[in-house]
């Protein structure tokens, strides 16, 4: 099979997965949990985490990860602006990093030993948000 057909098909095959995980009722926990373990294996990442913004208290809060501390779920939580993460939600705008250590926003969380890691992806997804909050650039 040529790269391109094995490419199509294994997209194909992961938008049906992601399907499937929407269709399924969970805890929002196992929900998220999922997730990122079917993002860290379709991306071939060792690392995938997902951090939802806590509108009560302004922040963003570790919900999910595959490849850190498992005890850092819910204890993690960063400030808008906080970290590349924090930056990226901030400005609503993707972060690749290939040496994130290197980056000005860069934040070691003690005890998330996720110092061994170089590359860096950080990318804002937002739900239900009021209009006012997307840059109008990268949204259509």
């Amino acid at each position: 099979m040529s790269r391109w057909k094995k490419d199509n098909v294994e997209l194909i095959c992961s938008v049906a997965e992601l399907g499937a995980l929407f269709e399924r009722r969970r805890r929002l926990e196992d929900f998220l949990a999922t997730i990122v373990s079917a993002m860290a294996c379709h991306m071939r990442a060792a690392v995938c985490s997902i951090y939802l913004y806590n509108e009560a208290r302004g922040d963003l809060v570790l919900a999910a990860n595959q490849g850190l501390r498992p005890g850092s779920v819910g204890r993690v939580r960063l400030a808008l602006g906080e970290g590349i993460t924090g930056l990226a939600v901030e400005e609503f705008r993707p972060i690749c990093e290939g040496r994130a250590a290197r980056h000005p926003h860069f934040k070691p969380v003690p005890d998330l030993d996720e110092e061994r890691f170089e590359a860096f992806l950080a990318v804002p997804i937002l739900r239900g948000v009021p209009s006012r909050r997307r840059n109008p650039e990268c949204c259509s």
